[in-house]
């Protein structure tokens, strides 16, 4: 089985989302369980990479940015994926592997 990516949610995010990714069967954590409410999204970028996760986040203007700047000066992390914001039930009524608009 190929690794799965382990993911830290933003403070952005809803905690249901990582409750329903651990449901799942994800490695999913929000950063309210880890006490990180607060903290900037470059401290929050630096945790996930030291816990070896992914960030899921809804900004994706400040993030995007981040990711380029750290991209550029060759700083290294273990993703960023900008999700722009849906309602939680239209993600939760989708099939599994089913994208926005239908697609695979």
């Amino acid at each position: 089985m190929a690794d799965q990516v382990k993911l830290l949610l933003d403070e952005d995010t809803r905690p249901l989302l990582a409750a329903t990714l651990r449901e799942r069967g994800f490695d999913a954590v929000h950063v309210n369980q880890l006490g990180l409410s607060g903290w900037t999204d470059v401290a929050i970028l630096r945790e996930a990479e030291r816990q070896g996760r992914a960030l899921l986040t809804h900004n994706v203007a400040d993030f995007a940015l981040i990711a380029a700047d750290w991209a550029k000066r060759g700083t290294p992390h273990h993703g960023v994926i900008l999700a722009p914001q849906r309602p939680f039930r239209e993600l939760l009524a989708r099939p599994p592997g089913e994208a926005p608009g239908g697609r695979r």
